[in-house]
């Protein structure tokens, strides 16, 4: 009896690069990879790349275990959102502020004038 060789069913890679196979694995973590790859418009095997590639990176650097990356571009624009909804604040304070001393001078104002220009119900600058 001739045996023939088994001819295999995987799909023929492009290039000769070798297949990496990642075993065990829990299946929230490729369900929460598969979606964050989703969510960033990659694929997954690039998304892995790219998040196993900056861990390495940080790892060989010696950055602290945990450390996420820094991204300055959304650290100053959360800056500069934090500040101007600051700066929104602190105007409509001032503006209130100033009606209430507004008010407040208008309470005040009877009391700027005489006993007798109170009794003839004169203003103060009806003198």
């Amino acid at each position: 009896m001739v045996r023939t060789p088994k001819v295999s069913r995987a799909k023929a890679r492009k290039d000769d690069r070798p297949q990496w196979t990642l075993k065990g694995v829990s299946p929230e973590t490729r369900t929460a990879a598969t979606k964050a790859a989703k969510s960033a418009g990659m694929t997954l095997a690039g998304w892995v790349d790219q998040v196993l590639r900056d861990a390495a990176t940080r790892e060989l650097a010696g950055e602290p275990k945990g450390s996420p990356p820094v991204n300055i571009e959304a650290l100053v624009a959360g800056f500069d959102q934090r500040f101007a909804d600051l700066a929104e604040k602190m105007t409509a304070r001032d503006d209130l502020l100033t009606r209430v001393g507004e008010r407040l001078d208008k309470l005040s104002e009877p009391e700027r004038r005489t006993f007798l220009d109170r009794i003839l119900g004169r203003g103060a600058d009806e003198k």
